[in-house]
């Protein structure tokens, strides 16, 4: 049975079991998770338990753009006042999330052109749940430096909040058979399915993020074309922000290198390699 709760979609299973939600469009210029949600609506049968297919930002989703007031994904908190669009929708999410046992978070990244490597954010002691996935990097500890996140919220409550990066937002469509196989083994994962699915498990490099760098100055430019888990060695200059020099410390990987944002966003992460 299937109940349309506004922008949410309620899937049942026959018997009883674990309650998670999956998540897409958080980021209204991400297409590829609302286009696996749509197909979800239509396709998905679960053994037990509940899914719930939530169109996370829906204006944001029909507009196109990442946001209407403010990143959704940076006001999930327990402070949340509800003031901006997201803000309130926000709201609604962590309602949902207070009654889920698990959430999946479906994104996608900037990368027009080559190579969209995807990866995963997920704890350690979560580890358990993405070991099938065919994603080799897994990046945790972004708890520590991102406040209002989809993951990190759920992180707080004890409870697995995995944030999967498909790949590239401009190229959806290569990226949906991934994301097919994202969404089963997780459900597999909590006996929802049975074991139908197979796919490829990749070596995984497991990567903590040791700086979190945010733009300081309008001025700001890398000193190369960086994109996703390109290697960074100690004492290499990474970017000059408002003609101060920034020079990664340790050998270390970057994630989401982003020069074209406001002044206060994340410009770039970096992760080192845990033992």
């Amino acid at each position: 049975m299937k109940e349309f709760l506004s922008n949410i979609i309620k899937i049942d299973g026959k018997k009883s079991g674990k309650t998670i939600a999956i998540f897409g469009g958080v980021h209204g210029n991400e297409p590829v998770g609302p286009m696996l949600l749509k197909e979800l609506e239509n396709t998905l049968e679960i053994e037990s338990g509940v899914v719930y297919l939530v169109y996370a930002n829906p204006q944001a989703i029909e507009q196109k753009v990442r946001y209407i007031e403010s990143n959704l994904n940076r006001v999930l908190k327990d402070d949340n006042k509800g003031k901006t669009y997201e803000e309130k929708i926000a709201l609604e999410l962590q309602n949902l999330l207070d009654q889920s046992d698990a959430l999946l978070d479906l994104h996608a990244f900037t990368q027009p052109k080559g190579e969209a490597t995807p990866f995963i954010i997920c704890e350690p002691e979560y580890y358990s749940l993405v070991e099938n996935l065919p994603i080799p990097f897994t990046v945790s500890g972004l708890h520590n430096f991102e406040k209002g996140s989809t993951d990190q919220y759920m992180y707080f409550q004890n409870k697995p909040g995995i944030c999967v990066e498909l790949g590239s937002r401009e190229r959806p469509e290569e990226f949906l058979d991934l994301g097919r196989i994202v969404v089963k083994e997780f459900l597999k994962s909590f006996n929802m399915l049975s074991n139908t699915v197979k796919s490829e498990k990749a070596k995984k490099i497991h990567l903590k993020v040791v700086e979190f760098y945010k733009k300081k100055n309008r001025d700001f430019s890398f000193s190369k074309l960086y994109k996703n888990f390109d290697y960074i060695q100690s004492g290499e200059l990474v970017c000059v922000d408002g003609g101060i020099s920034y020079v990664a410390e340790k050998d270390s990987y970057i994630i989401f290198p982003r020069e074209d944002i406001e002044v206060g966003e994340e410009a770039f992460i970096l992760g080192e390699i845990k033992k």
